[in-house]
């Protein structure tokens, strides 16, 4: 028998793996390079106003903040090196390699792990993206507490969200934009937040 991910949030509330998700599918679209309907949302405040909203429902508080000028330019500046330092929203950049080292580029042990995952449910990964950006993790992580397994999840936990507090250290090192800073530490706390209500606090790293 599986075990159910549901939980008992602060306050005796439960805390239902749905929910989570939802938080996770809005935390995404902030690291996906912004379409028109993303950047309109980011314009608008809708995303970031929906984000607050959902993670107060996980007992996570935070105030929106202004949006981004310029939304795409931003995105670029801050993940992609547009024009300068820039932080990558990629675990391999992060992680250890095989042999033990961060080597600071793409295409690592966890990259390689989340093609075998991927493979496993028959799901394409988007040319686009890296097998291991966090906007894919975080909608594989989705799709594991909406199926309500413990153990899966928690594995996937532990595995694959090491490596946030560097990327947000990275974050907060390099990006100029606030409303990228915000996002980063809204992303570490739900983490965090997650971690501890469903028993998967992430380990110290290492190969998955």
């Amino acid at each position: 028998m599986t075990e159910s991910l549901t939980t008992r949030g602060q306050g005796g509330a439960d805390m239902e793996p749905e929910t989570v998700a939802s938080v996770y599918g809005l935390l995404a679209r902030c690291f996906e390079q912004p379409d028109d309907a993303t950047i309109h949302a980011l314009e608008s405040g809708t995303l970031a106003e929906a984000i607050a909203s959902s993670a107060r429902d996980i007992d996570v508080e935070t105030e929106a903040p202004s949006p981004p000028e310029e939304p795409l330019e931003s995105y670029l500046e801050t993940f992609e090196g547009f024009d300068g330092p820039s932080a990558p929203p990629v675990a391999s950049v992060y992680k250890p390699w095989w042999d033990g080292t961060i080597r600071g580029v793409l295409s690592g042990p966890p990259a390689h792990d989340m093609e075998r995952r991927y493979q496993a449910i028959d799901a394409e990964i988007p040319p686009e993206y890296q097998p291991d950006h966090i906007a894919l993790l975080l909608e594989y992580g989705s799709l594991l507490l909406e199926d309500g397994n413990r153990e899966a999840y928690r594995d996937f936990h532990r595995t694959h969200f090491d490596w946030i507090e560097s990327f947000h250290e990275r974050v907060e090192e390099t990006c100029r934009v606030p409303f990228y800073v915000w996002a980063v530490r809204t992303l570490e706390t739900v983490l965090d937040r997650t971690a501890s209500v469903f028993d998967c606090v992430p380990t110290t790293g290492g190969e998955p």
